[in-house]
């Protein structure tokens, strides 16, 4: 189960770092060090996405233009939302 949330973790973060420059790791040590963990695991790294520029391309054209929010608090209640 842990591998699928990380999956989406890892996507989530990817675009937070590269559409708003937020890193969700700052401040929360817990959440690095699981992040940290998972990157160890060989079923884990399977999963990777590998192709982050498309990704990040696709994440940009789906929710930023869209996107009217003014924080990244309401941001991440609407995308959780979606």
């Amino acid at each position: 189960v842990e591998i699928t949330y990380a999956q989406f973790v890892k996507k989530f973060q990817i675009f937070m770092l590269e559409g708003f420059n937020y890193d969700i790791t700052t401040g929360r040590p817990k959440q690095t060090k699981w992040i940290e963990e998972m990157n160890k695991l060989d079923g884990y790294k399977q999963t990777i996405v590998l192709e982050q520029e498309k990704l990040i391309d696709y994440y940009k054209n789906r929710f930023l233009p869209v996107l009217t929010l003014k924080s990244i608090d309401t941001f991440l209640f609407f995308f959780f939302l979606v």
